[in-house]
């Protein structure tokens, strides 16, 4: 047997176990960007030239960090955009909080947001001579000594001077809150005719305005001068009933303050027998409306009745709150044996 044939035995057998050994190799990390078509997947083994080679110790490939890139300089929209959010968590969480966070207390209608519903273009048509004739009668029912004068030209301008309108929807609501409280749903159902008049816009703003400066001093009035507070409350509720959405339901916004406001603490604890009978004979008028018109507001209303109940302290307001619900689930009319319960 030759040398030569001896090496290409050995050359076999090396590889041989060379191919049983054989694990893939480890291949270095190249980003995306780097790698090409012609870079090969495996790497490329020497060509055996017919002598063994002596195997070479195994080396450890440690993978190569990602190439740095250099940061290009940051557009002003760019700042702007990251500036901001380190803003809003760091300083400017106070002022979110101040501007999108709504205020615990119950809103008060504003005379702005309530006059902005009012329709802006006045009513070019007359009103005929029997509304006419109706509106002077009830004038005349009213006994309305101190503007007589007034009066008087208002209806001689055939319902179209918006000054006398203005001025006349204020006083018809001091009229029928502090001077003659029986005559309050008579003084309702001449304002819902005024109020399709030619000078409607301006009778509606006086209207609106007058009811909003009552209800501003409610604090006081309750405290002071309980009588008026009773006499708005009574007239609201009647205004409401007369009026309804005819100007996209201001009175409704009231109502449902009015509610808020003696439904909470610490109203709540000092409620008084006539302010909780005026709530009754309220949702007596208008509930049925309300449920039809706006039964979103209405829900958080019951919602509201419902807690009362369970707040209250004082028994015989306790008993008149349970009423208020009572009333909520029939359907705003009492049955016969209910009325026997609270009434009898």
């Amino acid at each position: 047997m030759s040398i030569d044939s001896v090496k290409v035995d050995a050359d076999v057998l090396a590889g041989a176990k060379k191919k049983q050994r054989e694990r893939p190799s480890m291949q270095i990390y190249r980003p995306p960007g780097l790698r090409s078509s012609n870079t090969p997947t495996t790497p490329t083994q020497p060509k055996s030239n017919g002598t063994a080679t002596p195997p070479k110790e195994p080396q450890t490939f440690t993978e190569p960090p990602p190439p740095v890139m250099k940061p290009s300089k940051p557009s002003s929209s760019s700042l702007k955009s990251d500036s901001q959010p380190k803003q809003s968590s760091s300083s400017g969480s106070k002022s979110s909080r101040s501007e999108n966070t709504p205020s615990r207390q119950p809103p008060v209608p504003s005379l702005t947001r309530t006059l902005s519903n009012v329709i802006k273009e006045p009513r070019k048509k007359p009103i005929i001579q029997k509304e006419l004739d109706e509106i002077v009668q009830t004038f005349r029912k009213l006994s309305l000594s101190k503007d007589r004068v007034s009066i008087d030209d208002f209806i001689a301008s055939n319902l179209e001077n918006e000054t006398i309108a203005r001025s006349l929807g204020s006083y018809l609501v001091q009229y029928a809150i502090e001077e003659d409280k029986a005559m309050g749903r008579t003084v309702a159902r001449l304002c819902a005719s005024l109020l399709e008049c030619p000078s409607g816009v301006a009778f509606h703003q006086g209207l609106v305005t007058s009811i909003l400066q009552y209800y501003d001093c409610r604090d006081q009035l309750r405290v002071d001068h309980l009588r008026v507070w009773v006499g708005f409350l009574s007239f609201v509720s009647d205004l409401y009933s007369h009026v309804g959405f005819t100007y996209e339901g201001e009175m409704v916004e009231v109502i449902f303050n009015i509610f808020d406001y003696l439904l909470k603490p610490p109203i709540l604890e000092s409620l008084k027998i006539e302010e909780l009978e005026c709530m009754i004979s309220s949702l007596l008028s208008v509930g049925y409306d309300l449920e039809r018109q706006c039964p979103d507001e209405l829900g958080r209303l019951k919602n509201q009745i419902r807690d009362a109940f369970i707040d209250v302290s004082e028994p015989w307001a306790r008993k008149m709150v349970l009423l208020l619900l009572e009333l909520c689930a029939s359907g705003w009319n009492l049955p016969a044996s209910s009325n026997d319960y609270y009434f009898g």
